[in-house]
């Protein structure tokens, strides 16, 4: 996390130098932007505390109930409507979910030993804290709007991040761990790369927050699984299972069920309903 986090911050802060961008964004919104970058710094640091205590199955699938509570809190804090067909893809999606991740708790056999989720009450409570944190991630940013690039918010990410990991690594909680010198290029390697694809990623998703409504956001964002479960077939030699390809195919449908309907719509004539929502934006008042 701290590798990733301080790359992100030196790019995104640089990017946005040069093209003439304060990364601290403008004065109004610099706490709103702040609290973003530090509940989904707070997010990723608890998911990353809860795998290495349980299953990552179990965890994966407890953090990615994050896409419901955005739904709960973009309907009572931003009072935007939820079409039927976001929640039907939102269930659809999570139970695609399940069937890919397969936690412990519920596919174990009365013949296997007890869930290790059981024995770690305090990871069972970071997941589920890191879910509702960083499902009020895309709140946030959709209240910001887009008075601020989006550079700033992923530099915000980036430096909120950093302060967070150095903070546990100089405490102790998260024991700094480096790779062992005959396999140091490939670690490394591997290294970079998750630097660089989680920058990309941060990009991207953080700009797609501000144009589109969080409820849509959430269930895009539930193809993290499906990609996950895809790379994981071509980039090693696990057994590939009809349950996993089943929940696969459920969370691309759900994605191209929320798709389908806004491309009806848009068909139809009706305006998106980014446009008509009632939510008042910081870069729109």
């Amino acid at each position: 996390m701290f590798a990733r986090c301080l790359v992100q911050s030196l790019v995104s802060g640089l990017l946005a130098l040069s093209i003439g961008i304060n990364p601290l964004g403008i004065t109004g919104v610099r706490f709103m932007c702040l609290l973003r970058g530090a509940l989904g710094s707070l997010g990723n640091f608890l998911l990353l505390y809860a795998v290495s205590r349980i299953p990552m199955a179990d965890a994966n699938t407890i953090f990615f109930t994050n896409p419901i509570f955005t739904v709960i809190y973009a309907t009572c804090l931003l009072h935007e409507p939820t079409a039927r067909v976001e929640v039907a893809s939102l269930i659809m999606g999570f139970t695609g979910v399940i069937l890919v991740m397969r936690p412990t708790t519920m596919f174990n056999s009365l013949h296997e030993s007890p869930s290790p989720i059981t024995e770690s009450p305090l990871a069972l409570a970071a997941c589920i804290l890191g879910a509702a944190v960083s499902g009020l991630v895309p709140i946030i940013v959709r209240r910001i709007g887009e008075s601020v690039n989006h550079l700033c918010l992923v530099f915000y990410f980036g430096i909120t991040g950093t302060l967070l990991a150095t903070t546990m690594l100089l405490t102790g909680v998260q024991p700094l761990a480096t790779p062992a010198s005959t396999e140091s290029f490939k670690a490394f390697s591997l290294l970079v790369a998750i630097c660089v694809l989680g920058l990309g990623t941060q990009f991207t998703f953080n700009k797609a927050m501000q144009i589109e409504k969080p409820q849509v956001c959430a269930v895009l964002r539930s193809l993290n699984v499906a990609f996950t479960f895809m790379w994981q077939q071509v980039g090693t030699a696990d057994p590939t299972s009809s349950l996993s390809i089943m929940g696969a195919c459920l969370i691309v449908s759900s994605t191209v069920a929320v798709l389908l309907s806004k491309i009806l719509r848009a068909g139809a004539g009706g305006k998106p309903q980014v446009e008509s929502s009632s939510v008042q934006v910081y870069g729109r008042e």
